[in-house]
C-alpha cells in the first residue's frame, strides 16, 4: 500500500511539473508577445496562463510540504549575531547616500527606471533594454513590482538594490563559512561594508543591478555545491532554470554559468539524462531570449559573435579583458603582471590539488 501511495505521489508530481512548464512557457510568450511577430496579434491575456500557473505551483508546493515538519535549518550562534551587526553597519553606512539618492542616478539609471515604470503601468514589457539586443529586463520587473507596491521614487529603487545587496552579503558569508572558516567569512563580508572605491555605487546600482546579479549568481553557486558535494540531484531543475534566468538578465553572468557547469561535469561525467534535465530548465529560464532570438533573426548571437556588431569576441578583446583585471589588482605596475599571473595560476593549482588530495584521503578513510 505504501508503495502504491508513493507511486501515485510521484505520478502526480510529474503531471504537476509538466503543467508548470507548459503554463510558464505560455505566460512568457503572452507577457512578451509584442516582441514576437507570431504572437503579437493574439487576443489572449497573459492572465490565462499566469493564474493556472499560480494554482498548479501552489498545489505542487502543498503536496511537497504535506507530512513534513518545518524546522529551522540553521541554529543561531555568535557568528550570526556578528553578521547581523555587519549588515546593520552596511545599511547604516549607505544611509547618507540614500538620503541623496538622486545624485547616484545618471541617464542609464533613468532608462532602467523608465522601463520599470512602463512595466508597472501595464505597458508591453521589453525583453531587453530599450534600443539594445542584450541585457534583459529581469531586474526592471523587480523594480516595477516595488513601484506598484510602494509608489514611484528613486529612493524606492535604491532601497530595493540595498536589500538585495544585504541578502548577497548573507549568502556570501554562508558560502565562505561552508568552505573555509567563520573568521574568514566575517572578514570578507566586512570588506563590503565600507565606502571603498566603487563598492557603494555597485551596492546601489540600478543599471546592471549588480546586487541582484550577485545574489542570484551566488545562489547558483550554492545550488552547485549542494548538487556536487551533497548529491542533491533534485535541485538540478532549480539550478538549470536559475542559470537560464541569469543568462537573460545579463550575458556577463555566463562566467558563473560556465563555472557551475564545470562542477556538474565533474559530478555526473557521462550521465546524459542529467545534462538533458539541466538543459531543459536552462532553456525555460532563458525562454525570453530563446523566443526573441528565433523570431528576430538571432540578434543577440550576431551581436556577440559577428564583426557586424560593436561587440565581437576576438583575441584582442580577451587580451584587453585580462589587462583590465591585472590593472585592477596592480594599478600602474606593469612589471608585476607576469609574477601576478603566476601567483594567481599557482593559487588556483594549489586549490585544485588540495581538493583532489582531500577527496583521495576521504575515500581511503571510508
Amino acid at each position: 500500500m505504501e508503495n502504491d501511495h508513493s507511486g501515485k505521489e510521484k505520478r502526480a508530481g510529474s503531471v504537476l511539473r509538466i503543467l508548470q512548464i507548459l503554463f510558464y512557457a505560455a505566460f512568457i510568450g503572452l507577457w512578451f508577445k509584442n516582441h514576437f511577430p507570431a504572437l503579437k496579434n493574439l487576443p489572449v491575456s497573459f492572465l490565462w496562463a499566469l493564474i493556472p500557473l499560480a494554482l498548479v505551483t501552489a498545489v505542487s508546493v502543498g503536496l511537497g510540504l504535506r507530512g513534513k515538519r518545518l524546522s529551522p535549518a540553521v541554529r543561531w550562534n555568535r557568528s550570526y549575531s556578528v553578521l547581523l551587526v555587519i549588515l546593520v553597519l552596511a545599511a547604516g553606512v549607505r544611509i547618507p547616500y540614500l538620503m541623496n539618492s538622486s545624485a547616484l542616478m545618471d541617464s542609464d539609471d533613468g532608462v532602467s527606471a523608465m522601463i520599470a515604470k512602463h512595466i508597472s503601468e501595464g505597458e508591453p514589457a521589453g525583453v531587453y533594454f530599450y534600443g539594445e539586443v542584450h541585457e534583459g529586463t529581469f531586474s526592471q520587473h523587480i523594480y516595477a513590482l516595488s513601484f506598484r507596491l510602494l509608489g514611484y521614487s528613486v529612493l524606492n529603487m535604491k532601497i530595493v538594490t540595498l536589500l538585495f545587496f544585504l541578502a548577497f552579503l548573507s549568502l556570501q558569508f554562508a558560502l565562505v563559512k561552508r568552505f573555509f572558516s567563520t573568521g574568514l567569512a566575517l572578514l570578507s563580508t566586512l570588506f563590503f561594508v565600507f565606502p571603498i572605491g566603487h563598492i557603494v555605487l555597485v551596492s546601489l546600482d540600478t543599471i546592471n543591478s549588480f546586487p541582484i546579479m550577485f545574489l542570484f549568481c551566488g545562489f547558483m553557486l550554492w545550488l552547485t555545491v549542494r548538487i556536487t558535494f551533497e548529491k542533491q540531484d533534485r535541485l538540478i531543475p532549480v539550478l538549470g532554470f536559475l542559470s537560464g534566468l541569469m543568462f537573460w538578465d545579463h550575458q556577463v553572468n555566463v562566467g558563473f554559468i560556465v563555472a557551475s557547469a564545470l562542477f556538474l561535469l565533474f559530478r555526473f561525467r557521462f550521465r546524459l539524462l542529467r545534462y538533458m534535465e539541466y538543459s531543459l530548465y536552462f532553456v525555460l529560464g532563458a525562454l525570453p531570449v530563446v523566443l526573441f532570438e528565433v523570431t528576430n533573426d538571432f540578434n543577440l548571437f550576431n551581436y556577440l559573435f559577428t564583426e557586424k556588431k560593436a561587440v565581437g569576441v576576438t583575441w584582442e578583446k580577451v587580451e584587453g579583458m585580462i589587462a583590465i583585471i591585472i590593472d585592477l589588482l596592480v594599478h600602474g605596475s606593469r612589471r608585476a603582471d607576469f609574477f601576478l599571473m603566476l601567483f594567481i595560476l599557482g593559487g588556483m593549482g594549489a586549490i585544485v590539488f588540495g581538493a583532489f588530495r582531500k577527496r583521495r584521503v576521504t575515500r581511503q578513510a571510508f
